[in-house]
């Protein structure tokens, strides 16, 4: 399944559909309601990588640097993770 968040195409895997998740915004006041309240009572959400690895998901990112990618594998409990540095961006 494709989907687009900004101006980026994406792909939902089969388990990511299964899961619910969609790229819809329905009411953006009531998300921007349900974020405020969360704050205000310190809940913190799971990730996307926490709910993939609930799922029985290999979860596999990429980072821009080595440093970033050993921390989110170290922190964050993802199966692998990707450095790609791209040179010459902003000149």
């Amino acid at each position: 399944m494709l989907g687009t968040v900004g101006a980026m195409s994406v792909a939902l895997s089969p388990a990511a559909v299964t899961l619910g998740m969609s790229l819809d915004l329905v009411d953006a006041g009531v998300r921007d309601r349900a974020v405020d309240r969360f704050r205000d009572n310190g809940i913190r959400l799971p990730t996307l990588a926490q709910l993939a690895k609930d799922a029985g998901c290999r979860v596999v990112g990429i980072v821009s640097t080595d440093d970033k990618a050993a921390r989110v594998k170290a922190d964050y409990g993802y199966d692998e993770v990707f450095a790609r540095q791209v040179k010459g961006i902003g000149k």
